[in-house]
């Protein structure tokens, strides 16, 4: 099944995000028009599988200074112990679609330090996931970044995401640790299959909620 975004469904902060402010306010008389006709406007083809590629290891960052966070945070998460399982590139995203892989001690987490190769997207930075064994008022997931993170589209409201862009990679452990703590238990994160597994999950909840809301349809509806 071939899903389209549809931009009469997006909140005005997600087309400006999506397309610029002066390209969305250009389109301002055609969002009005397919609103009030109550059809899409229908933007590109959306990818609803998510993937790990793995990629050869080579000099990364898109500038000097990413490639010296890079180095920064490998370094900082090697020092917490954790394992590393390889270079990967996320197949369905732009932006911050490279990710180093991680193994945990405590198993409650996906760790991924991301970041993008190109010029103006988010800076590197580390994300931790974790899937909780048993939906706690509605919450299934937790995610903790270590930057000011501003996605194009809203997620799944499901998944409860916080932002630490003062802690190091170990601050960042620590807390999404208690976080976990304070919501039940995790699903456990023991190998590469599990890791890939978190972050399609993740994807999965986000496609939800976005045909959920009308934001993704059927392409031809």
């Amino acid at each position: 099944m071939t899903l389209r975004l549809n931009l009469a469904a997006l909140t005005p902060l997600e087309l400006e995000r999506l397309l610029g402010v002066d390209a969305a306010r250009q389109m301002q008389p055609d969002l009005s028009a397919a609103r009030l006709a109550r059809r899409p406007l229908l933007g590109h083809n959306f990818q609803t599988e998510l993937n790990l590629i793995a990629v050869p290891e080579r000099t990364w960052g898109a500038t000097p200074d990413d490639a010296y966070r890079l180095r920064q945070q490998r370094a900082e998460l090697e020092a917490a112990g954790l394992s590393f399982l390889g270079t990967f590139a996320l197949d369905a995203l732009t932006g911050q679609r490279f990710l180093s892989a991680y193994l945990c001690e405590s198993q409650n987490a996906s760790v991924a330090l991301r970041w993008s190769e190109q010029r103006k997207q988010d800076t590197p930075a580390v994300q931790l996931i974790s899937w909780l064994r048993e939906e706690l008022a509605g919450t299934q997931a937790l995610v903790s970044w270590n930057t000011h993170l501003t996605p194009t589209l809203e997620g799944s409201p499901s998944v409860l995401v916080k932002q630490y862009p003062d802690l190091d990679a170990e601050q960042l452990l620590y807390t999404h640790r208690t976080r976990v703590k304070h919501h039940g238990k995790a699903t456990p994160v023991s190998s590469l299959l599990e890791f890939e597994s978190v972050f399609q999950r993740l994807w999965e909840a986000n496609i939800s909620a976005w045909k959920a809301r009308g934001v993704l349809v059927e392409n031809g509806k």
